[in-house]
C-alpha cells in the first residue's frame, strides 16, 4: 500500500510529517498505521530500518534510504558526534528511540518549538511544523530567531505523537534575558553545524583525537583529567538552570568524566559529548584568531570575570593568570601547534589573598604587595577558586602569605630573607612571578653575611 505522506518542508523531522499525515487521515490506530509504513518488526530487523519506508512512500518522496535517514532525521548530527562509530543501530540503542520519531531521544527535556517559527509558518500559509533543529541535544533557542524554545513534554512514543500531533502548549525551556542566552544560541548554530554536515574540526593545525584537545586546552595535564575544572567552566558558562534542562545537577561531574573517558569508537551520552566538543572547538577557535591568550573558561575574549593579565616570565616561556585564579603557560615544544599548560601559581597566590584578607589586609596593600590590579584580586576575593586537597597545593600558598607577613614585619624582603632565607625558598616556582617587592635584592649577599655572623 502506498502512503502519500505531505510533501517534506525545510528541516522537517520525521515524526512531524507523520503526525501530519496522522492528524489529517483521523487514524486512530496508531500501532497498525506504523507497521504498514515501516514494516513489522521482524523485517526491520532483517533490513535497514527505513527500507519499508522507501518502497510505501515511493510514489509521494521518491527517496532512498540514505536520504531519508540525512533529511528526516537526527542521525548525520550524532554521525558527527561520534565520528568513530560504525552503524545507524548502534546510535539508535544508545538513544532508545523508534523508527518514525526521526532519531530524538525520547527523554527530557520533551520536543520543542519556535513560536516565531510556527507564526512564520501560518503568514507562509503552511502547516506549523517540527524542526529538526530545535530537537537536537543542548537546544534551547531557535537557531534562527533566538527565541527560547517551548517544550511539551513525553514519556512514551504515543504520548510524543498526540504532543506531536496536537501542537502548542508546553512551557518555555529556559528563562529568558538571562546573560547565558548568548551562550546558549551559539550552541543551537554549532549544533546546526554538526547536523548539516558543516563542521571543521578545531584550528589545532594538526589532526586530533578528544583526549589531544583535551589536553591542548588545558583540561588534562600530566595524563590526568582536571574533572572538576572542566565541569566549573561548563557551569560558568551555561548556568545551572540550562544544564538542568537536560541532566541532573548532581553527579553532572561524573557523568561528564563518564562520557570525556568513553573509548571513541562508542556512542556516549549525547548531551555530554556534544557540551565537550562544543567547548573544545570553542576554545581552539578563539585561541586560534586571537593575539592575546584567554581562560577556558571564559565565554568571550571580553568576558570580565575572565581577565587574563601576563604574569612574569618562566623558564618555559611568559605565564599568564586569569582571575579566577588559573594560571598557565603556552607551549609548542613538540612542533604539534600551541596548548595550554596550566601551572600552580595562580591557585596558590588567590589562596594566599584570602588568607592575607582575613588577617585584615586591605585591598590596596595586597595590590602593592602582589603587583596584580584591584579588580582582578577582588574578583578572587569573591570567588570561588577551587583548591583540590593535596598538601603542596596548600603549603605554598601559607608559605606565600607567611613570606608577606615577615616583609611587613621586617621593612622589605631583604631583611626578611636574612630573618628566615628558608621560607623565601619554600616558595619554588612560586619565585617566578614575585614582584620586585617581594623579592630579596641579592640573596647570594644576604647569605654571606649571616654565614659571617655564624648563622645556617
Amino acid at each position: 500500500m502506498t502512503v502519500y505522506l505531505d510533501e517534506l518542508l525545510p528541516d522537517e523531522i520525521l515524526f512531524s510529517v507523520v503526525a501530519r499525515y496522522v492528524e489529517s487521515r483521523h487514524i486512530e490506530n496508531f500501532p497498525k498505521f506504523i507497521t504498514s509504513l515501516f514494516g513489522k518488526s521482524k523485517e526491520r530487523r532483517d533490513q535497514d530500518e527505513f527500507a519499508h519506508l522507501v518502497v510505501e512512500t515511493a510514489a509521494p518522496w521518491g527517496m532512498d534510504v540514505h536520504e531519508i535517514r540525512s533529511r528526516t532525521t537526527l542521525y548525520p548530527f550524532y554521525s558527527a558526534l561520534f565520528p568513530g562509530v560504525c552503524g545507524h543501530d548502534a546510535i539508535r540503542q544508545r538513544i532508545q528511540t523508534t523508527q518514525w520519531s526521526g532519531c530524538v531521544d525520547p527523554r527530557r527535556p520533551g520536543i520543542r518549538y519556535c513560536r516565531a517559527c510556527w507564526r512564520e509558518d501560518e503568514e507562509l500559509a503552511v502547516p506549523q511544523y517540527w524542526r529538526r533543529a530545535h530537537q537536537l541535544p543542548g537546544v534551547v533557542t531557535c537557531v534562527w530567531h533566538g527565541d527560547v524554545l517551548f517544550a511539551t513534554n513525553h514519556s512514551s512514543a504515543r504520548n510524543l505523537m498526540t504532543a506531536a500531533v496536537r501542537r502548542g502548549g508546553g512551557y518555555p525551556i529556559v528563562s529568558e534575558g538571562v546573560p547565558e542566552i548568548a551562550e546558549w544560541h551559539r550552541v543551537a548554530k554549532f549544533n546546526l553545524r554538526l547536523l548539516c554536515g558543516e563542521f571543521l574540526p578545531p584550528a589545532t593545525g594538526v589532526k586530533t583525537s578528544r583526549l589531544d584537545l583535551l589536553e591542548r586546552c588545558g583540561y588534562i595535564s600530566g595524563g590526568k583529567l582536571d574533572k572538576e575544572r572542566l565541569g566549573n567552566d561548563l557551569l560558568h558558562r551555561f548556568g545551572v538552570e540550562y544544564l538542568s534542562v537536560f541532566t541532573p545537577i548532581h553527579g553532572f561531574v561524573s557523568s561528564l568524566q563518564r562520557a570525556v573517558l568513553l573509548d571513541e569508537n562508542r556512542v556516549g551520552a549525547p548531551f555530554f559529548a556534544m557540551l565537550v566538543c562544543y567547548l573544545l572547538n570553542h576554545i581552539a577557535e578563539r585561541f586560534a584568531s586571537s593575539e592575546d591568550p584567554n581562560c577556558p573558561a571564559s565565554r568571550s575574549c571580553h568576558d570580565e570575570s575572565h581577565r587574563v593579565i601576563q604574569w612574569g616570565n618562566g623558564e618555559r616561556g611568559h605565564h599568564y593568570l586569569c582571575a579566577c585564579g588559573l594560571s598557565f603557560i603556552i607551549l609548542d615544544d613538540d612542533g604539534s601547534g600551541a596548548r595550554i599548560h596550566p601551572t600552580q601559581e595562580g591557585q596558590d597566590v588567590a589562596l594566599a589573598i584570602k588568607i592575607l584578607s582575613e588577617r585584615s589586609y586591605s585591598v590596596p596593600r595586597l595590590v602593592r604587595m602582589l603587583g596584580i590590579s584591584q579588580d582582578i584580586i577582588l574578583k578572587m576575593l569573591n570567588g570561588s577558586v577551587a583548591i583540590l586537597p593535596w598538601s603542596r597545593r596548600t603549603e605554598r600558598a601559607k608559605y606565600l602569605a607567611k613570606w608577606i607577613d615577615l616583609i611587613s614585619r621586617c621593612g622589605d624582603a631583604d631583611a626578611a630573607y636574612v630573618a628566615r632565607p628558608q621560607l623565601y625558598h619554600a616558595l619554588g616556582k612560586l619565585l617566578d612571578v614575585l614582584p620586585d617587592i617581594l623579592t630579596p635584592r641579592d640573596t647570594a649577599v644576604s647569605t654571606r653575611k649571616r654565614l659571617v655572623r655564624g648563622e645556617r
